[in-house]
């Protein structure tokens, strides 16, 4: 996800230019967490975000997809619909 805004492709929602290296922040650990856990637990991973600065649109992405990956493998039952 690292590319300079010059090559980020267009914005989905308006063709703007969007830009990353963003990272969502608060006062809690802020991040994703399956549902059965405990949300005041470390989150298995932080978020990263693209925001496009002509309509705001903002996508947010697991920032450690390893993290994630292997805890889905450990607990495959915590991440069913």
């Amino acid at each position: 996800m690292s590319q300079p805004a010059s090559t980020m492709p267009p914005c989905e929602n308006c063709g703007g230019q969007q830009v990353g290296n963003l990272e969502v922040t608060s006062q809690q650990a802020v991040g994703i967490h399956p549902i059965g856990r405990n949300l005041w637990s470390r989150p298995l991973s932080p978020l990263a975000a693209v925001a496009c600065l002509n309509c705001g649109l903002t996508k947010l992405f697991a920032a450690d997809l390893e993290a994630l990956r292997k805890e889905t493998q450990k607990n495959p039952q915590d991440f069913t619909w």
